[in-house]
């Protein structure tokens, strides 16, 4: 459970710290926003087969059967996930018909949350299941607010970020059981400062990356509406 507090702790310093997410909870945003969001989110999304594969691969050559097998069954659960946040930006799109949502790039910050992951992994697989248990209870905790604000504050439907709410409703029951299914993996006692760490970091990246989205659109979308 003190995973689980650390998380719902930096949810809360997330609604503060995250302009992204305090711009949905408090005021309309322009979709613009929501689409370089997702092409981040997508790409994230489309590298969570790759992270298992190495992470049971790496698992496996150090002998670490329990975490091998955990990997294992986890791979097939994140399959064509990616399909979910295609889906989003065309009906993104619907919203505002002018956006040229294939050239929207992947922000730097996203490619630092990747390579992060990918570090994690390889310095210790086991890591790798705190930064799941943050991504998935992270989703659980945000995604009703943040539907809640779009449809209040944007008039833009929840199906738009489909990516998160599809997650949300498997991750529910991945979180309820998700230190059962850990305890012969993980020493809680042992390992939490590690665990707790790997989260905080997470955490942050994910927050630099989402404070990005309005560099970029100040200095690519508004530059191009002045002409």
């Amino acid at each position: 459970m003190v995973l689980h507090q650390h998380v719902e702790s930096v949810y809360h310093d997330m609604k503060l710290n995250n302009r992204f997410y305090a711009k949905i909870f408090k005021e309309a945003v322009d979709v613009d926003y929501l689409s370089i969001w997702t092409t981040g989110i997508l790409a994230l999304v489309q590298h969570t087969p790759l992270h298992l594969n190495l992470a049971r691969k790496i698992s496996q050559e150090r002998n670490l059967n329990e975490l091998e097998r955990y990997f294992a069954n986890k791979i097939p659960e994140e399959q064509g996930h990616d399909e979910w946040a295609i889906r989003d930006l065309d009906l993104q799109r619907s919203y505002k018909p002018q956006l040229s949502i294939e050239e929207l790039p992947v922000l730097p910050e996203m490619h630092c949350m990747i390579r992060f992951i990918e570090n994690t992994i390889r310095a210790d697989p086991k890591m790798y299941l705190a930064y799941i248990f943050f991504a998935e209870y992270m989703t659980v905790l945000s995604t009703p607010d943040l539907i809640e604000g779009l449809e209040s504050n944007s008039g833009i439907s929840g199906k738009a970020i489909s990516i998160l709410g599809n997650h949300a409703d498997l991750d529910k029951e991945h979180v309820s059981h998700w230190t059962s299914e850990v305890s012969d993996i993980i020493d809680f006692e042992k390992d939490k400062d590690s665990l707790i760490g790997v989260i905080d970091q997470a955490a942050k990246l994910y927050i630099t990356f989402c404070n990005a989205i309005f560099d970029y659109r100040e200095k690519v979308f508004i530059k191009e509406a002045r002409g």
